[in-house]
């Protein structure tokens, strides 16, 4: 066993030079950066807001509310009136989601209390970094979407503030040396 052990830490001394250890630790902080460099340009990409192409078929008073809490988002909402015309739209305006409100849409949030599909279509015009941007703005459109809407009925149920209800507690946090 003792000549095992010295010769394991004869093999280690040999393979730990500064040859071996400086592309390591090179290729990992320049692995580092660059995550952190797309990383960032994505969230900034999904929080610019951008443009949404909306087909409404259901066209009820919910769904333009919903829609139009979304554009006081920031978010550029345009509305059209088949997905046909969604589609051609989002692609003459270069954005890479468009969003279809099925019709019933407002009688199932409201008569049925359960939740309703969207249809969210992602325009894939590359296999890129674009390609991953445009996923995250699928997200914070149905984000957008949640949020507005829950606002909405939270409001319409009771009279307390929706942000209330959805966040009761907040904490200041302290940071103390000792």
């Amino acid at each position: 066993m003792k000549k095992f052990l010295a010769l394991l830490k004869k093999e280690i001394r040999d393979l730990i030079t500064p040859q071996m250890i400086v592309p390591m630790i090179l290729a990992v902080a320049a692995f580092s950066l660059i995550g952190k460099v797309v990383g960032g340009e994505i969230q900034k990409n999904i929080r610019s807001g951008g443009t949404l192409v909306v087909c409404d078929q259901d066209g009820s008073s919910l769904s333009l509310s919903v829609t139009d809490a979304i554009g006081q988002t920031g978010m550029e909402v345009i509305r059209t009136d088949t997905p046909d015309h969604a589609r051609e739209t989002a692609m003459e305006k270069g954005t890479s989601v468009y969003a279809v409100i099925p019709p019933g849409f407002e009688n199932g949030i409201l008569e049925s209390k359960s939740p309703q599909k969207i249809e969210l279509i992602s325009i894939l015009k590359s296999v890129s970094i674009s390609a991953a941007i445009s996923s995250g703005k699928t997200g914070a459109v149905i984000d957008a979407f949640n949020k507005s809407l829950s606002d909405m009925l939270l409001h319409r149920e009771t009279p307390v503030d929706p942000e209330f209800l959805k966040e009761p507690v907040r904490a200041d946090e302290y940071i103390l040396l000792g």
